[in-house]
Order: C-alpha cells, then structure tokens, then sequence
C-alpha cells in the first residue's frame, strides 16, 4: 500500500496538539494507578498506560512530520514508516546518541505498538518486555520536538 500524505488547517494542528496531551495524561494516569511492580505478573496492568502512549506517539510523529515538512503520512499505524519519515536530524538534536541509537535499533520490535497493544489479549499476550521503557524513551524526544514546533509555527 503506497503511503498517502495530509496536511492540516492551523485548527486541526491545535486538536492534534491537545489530542497528544490527552492521550499522554491518560497513559500517565494508567501508569499511576497500576504501578508496575513484577514484570511478568502486573504485565498486563500496564496495557492501558501503553496503548495511550502508543497512540500518542504515533500523533507526535506524525505531528512533527506535518510541523517541519509541511504533510504527514495518513491512515498508517506502523512506526517504522512514521519513524523514517520524521526529520532525522531534528530527532538527533533533541536526544543523545544514546537515546538515539536504542531508538533507532529498537523502532523495528515496537513496529505496530498501537494495534499489538490494543488487541493484546487476542494475540496470545505477545509484546516485547521493552516496550514501555522504549515508548517513554521515544515519547519524551518526540513530544520535545512536538512542543517546539507547535509553539513556533503559530
């Protein structure tokens, strides 16, 4: 399937800046209310705090595609499309290379996070045990980014 770009009104931008905070609030209050104590145990408590987290990585991405390029790739949930498609540059002055790197190296494991975590139970409980340290990794550079450009674009 051949990737379909958008763009948006400075009003859609506004919604899909406040949608990215909802969803981020919602994940911080998941993670509040089940805090993640054994791994393998509460795995499943966290499921929640994920599939939010997930859902607003992908706003941001595509947000900071839509920010700096002017269109962003539509109806794709997978992150190694979104991911390639972000300014590489721009990502790199706002992380470590560290922090860059396990992105970089990990993206490919996390590739449908949203649809993996949303229908977790009907796919035989299967999720990389990375996944929340990657997604709050990868949250924290993008929603940088996400803030810089919405506060300079208006």
């Amino acid at each position: 399937m051949a990737n379909r770009y958008s763009t948006l009104e400075e009003n859609d931008i506004n919604s899909m800046y406040h949608a990215v905070w909802q969803f981020k609030e919602a994940a911080y209050r998941c993670g509040k209310t089940y805090p993640i104590t054994i791994a393998n145990v509460s795995k499943v408590l966290f499921i929640p705090q994920i599939v939010c987290l997930a859902f607003a990585i992908e706003l941001e991405m595509k947000m900071i595609s839509l920010l700096y390029k002017g269109r962003y790739i539509s109806n794709n949930h997978d992150l190694i499309v979104l991911f390639n498609d972000l300014p590489e540059e721009t990502i790199k002055q706002n992380c470590s290379s560290d922090i860059y790197n396990y992105l970089v190296e990990n993206v490919s494991l996390h590739k449908e996070a949203f649809s993996d975590t949303r229908y977790y139970f009907q796919n035989n409980h299967s999720m990389h045990l990375d996944s929340k340290n990657f997604f709050e990794a990868l949250e924290d550079v993008l929603f940088k980014i996400v803030e810089f450009g919405y506060k300079h674009q208006k």
